[in-house]
């Protein structure tokens, strides 16, 4: 499509919309959260916006990309929510999703996020196939650096470190120079040690 529709699922108060690339202007988010629709709305006015629970039904929209990155962990049936966000998807569209890989990786930050699993990447793409999504890509990403950076987030509540003087100071310039290192890990997608899973599927129905 030469203007594809982007849906994002569990948008929230609409992050993904800010980072996305500004040649592609159709935009939709979906969300269970009435209080985060209305932030979504107030910040982006010229997106539609959707108040649905996913794992209960499709809105009545369709898209030609569906994006949900860090929330199927977080969902008590996730072979629902997969069932509808392939619902939301036009003919030969695509889905991608963002999730926490290997439950070998689970840690007291799973818990704490509310997650109900990680994922192998067997399993996501067998789950993705019984609705009709067939995988086009698969692959980790995370390792080295984040994996060993992870443990430390552990113990590091970086968002009051954010709000506290000389130390936020410090931690928002750590954040931004890790950001730039952790392109390395790209260069070990292929070992399949990553923390974090990203797949991308076709709706084949």
């Amino acid at each position: 499509a030469r203007n594809p529709l982007i849906l994002d699922i569990a948008c929230g108060r609409g992050a993904m919309f800010g980072l996305l690339d500004e040649r592609y202007r159709s935009f939709a988010g979906v969300d269970h959260s009435r209080v985060a629709i209305q932030a979504a709305k107030t910040a982006f006015p010229h997106i539609d916006f959707y108040e649905a629970d996913i794992e209960r039904s499709a809105p009545d929209i369709t898209g030609d990309v569906v994006i949900c990155a860090n929330a199927l962990e977080e969902m008590e049936d996730d072979n629902a929510a997969l069932r509808n966000m392939s619902r939301m998807l036009r003919p030969g569209g695509f889905l991608i999703l963002v999730v926490p890989h290997a439950m070998r990786y689970w840690t007291s930050k799973d818990a704490y996020a509310n997650n109900k699993r990680r994922y192998e990447l067997r399993e996501l793409k067998e789950k993705c196939a019984r609705v009709g999504l067939e995988a086009l890509e698969l692959f980790t990403w995370g390792y080295p650096l984040y994996h060993w950076y992870y443990p430390y987030m552990l113990r590091v509540n970086q968002e009051a470190a954010l709000g506290n003087g000389w130390k936020g100071v410090l931690v928002s310039a750590a954040r931004r120079i890790l950001y730039a290192l952790f392109f390395f890990d790209d260069l070990f997608i292929c070992l399949g040690r990553g923390r974090v899973l990203i797949g991308v599927f076709q709706n084949i129905l």
